[in-house]
């Protein structure tokens, strides 16, 4: 009995928030909508500029369910993406160049404004791109790489009835 009662509430407690929030969900009845789905997603990354100094320690962070710790190893870092439609995520939201073994994707040189890692170095050391005399500037992201998605959402557009009839 205790199985259906909470049912019940629960069923009760849908009914409310669907009346509460109507915009949220398509129109019910015999309306039209369009339903759009969509993805927000980057490709061609590049990174110019030397005064970043993010993930430059030892960082460590707990491995859930494990008992050890992973740690960043400077001056590499992945980065995510904060945007009006989601935030970011330890994921690909915006993957480098340098491939990480200990995390198994792409990185960034992370702290283009501390010694030893500040431009310019030997390609393929802390920077990739801009060669001069076989040192590199700057930072671009590998072909193989692709494109890396880091947000997105569903969009419910109701079609008015004078646009619903053919003629």
């Amino acid at each position: 009995m205790k199985g259906l009662t909470k049912t019940i509430l629960i069923a009760v407690l849908a009914v409310v928030f669907l009346s509460i929030f109507p915009q949220k969900i398509p129109s019910q009845g015999p309306f039209l909508y369009c339903v759009v789905n969509f993805l927000m997603q980057n490709q061609d990354r590049y990174c110019y500029g030397d005064d970043l100094e993010a993930e430059c320690g030892d960082e460590c962070w707990p491995v859930p369910d494990m008992p050890w710790f992973m740690c960043h190893t400077p001056p590499f870092g992945n980065w995510g993406i904060r945007s009006n439609l989601g935030d970011k995520w330890n994921d690909d939201q915006f993957q480098g160049w340098k491939w990480n073994d200990d995390w198994h994707h792409w990185d960034w040189n992370s702290c283009t404004g501390k010694d030893p890692w500040k431009a310019p170095s030997r390609c393929d050391g802390y920077y990739n791109y801009i060669r001069t005399d076989g040192y590199c500037w700057e930072q671009k992201q590998k072909d193989s790489t692709g494109i890396n998605t880091y947000a997105g959402g569903v969009n419910y557009m109701e079609i008015p009835r004078q646009f619903q009839d053919d003629g």
